[in-house]
C-alpha cells in the first residue's frame, strides 16, 4: 500500500448521524482514493466496495453519501449478511430467533439503540434500507436462510430492484451469519467469495466498456 501525502482538496460534506463515525472514516478513505488512485491511474470504473454484517450496511451508506455528494460511484458492491435496518423491523428477527447461530433476535433492537445513541434508526445513513437506492451500481447480496438478519437482505433487494438497480440475491442454506470469514477453510465460504469475485469482475468490465463507448 502506498500513501500519497500531497494536499487533499476541500470536499463537499453531508451531515452524518452521530452513529456514523465509521462512515466518516469510509468517506475519508474514498476521498483519498479519488485524489490518489483515481487521479493517477485508475477510475471509479475500476473500484468496487464490499462489506459483511455491519460493514455491509456501512458499504451501502458510503454509496448513499457518495451519490448524494455527486461523487462517482464504484462499479459494484458485494454485501454479505448486511445489517441494513437498525430499526429491527424484519420478521426474520422473530422467526429465525431459534435458528440463527450468531444472534438472539430480541437483542438486535436494543443493540442498535445503544449504537445509535438517540439518533433516528431509520436515518438512511444508519439504516440504508430506508435510503433512496436509485442510481446505485449492481449489488450482490449473500445471506443465510436461518439468520435473524435475513429480512435485512431480502427487503434491501426488493427496494433496490424497485429503484431500477441490478441485484443478485442468493439465500444460502445451513450457513451462519457472515460465514465468509471462514474462508478458505469452509467450502461455502470459498464458493461465496468466488461468486462475489466473479460478479465484481463482470461489473468492472461492463463499467469499463460503457466508459469506452461513452
Amino acid at each position: 500500500m502506498a500513501v500519497d501525502t500531497s494536499p487533499v482538496p476541500r470536499r463537499r460534506t453531508v451531515p452524518l448521524p452521530r452513529a456514523s463515525r465509521g462512515l466518516k472514516q469510509g468517506l475519508i478513505g474514498h476521498g483519498l482514493i479519488e485524489c490518489g488512485l483515481i487521479g493517477r491511474a485508475n477510475s471509479p470504473r475500476q473500484i468496487v466496495v464490499a462489506g459483511d454484517s455491519a460493514g455491509g450496511g456501512l458499504a451501502l451508506a458510503l454509496l448513499v453519501a457518495s451519490r448524494d455528494r455527486g461523487d462517482p460511484l464504484p462499479a459494484a458492491a458485494a454485501l454479505f449478511s448486511p445489517w441494513t435496518d437498525l430499526a429491527a423491523t424484519g420478521d426474520s428477527i422473530r422467526l429465525n430467533d431459534r435458528r440463527c447461530a450468531m444472534f438472539v433476535g430480541a437483542q438486535i433492537g436494543p443493540g442498535a439503540r445503544r449504537y445509535l445513541g438517540g439518533e433516528d434508526p431509520r436515518s438512511p445513513l444508519a439504516s440504508p434500507l430506508y435510503a433512496d437506492l436509485s442510481d446505485f451500481p449492481p449489488l450482490l447480496i449473500h445471506v443465510g436462510r436461518d439468520e435473524v438478519l435475513l429480512d435485512d437482505s431480502r427487503r434491501l433487494a426488493e427496494r433496490a430492484r424497485a429503484a431500477g438497480v441490478a441485484v443478485d440475491l442468493k439465500i444460502w442454506p445451513v450457513v451462519p451469519h457472515a460465514w465468509q470469514i471462514a474462508y478458505p477453510a469452509v467450502p461455502e465460504a470459498r464458493q461465496s467469495i468466488s461468486e462475489a469475485s466473479a460478479f465484481l469482475n463482470v461489473a468492472v468490465r461492463a463499467r469499463q466498456a460503457a466508459g469506452v463507448r461513452a
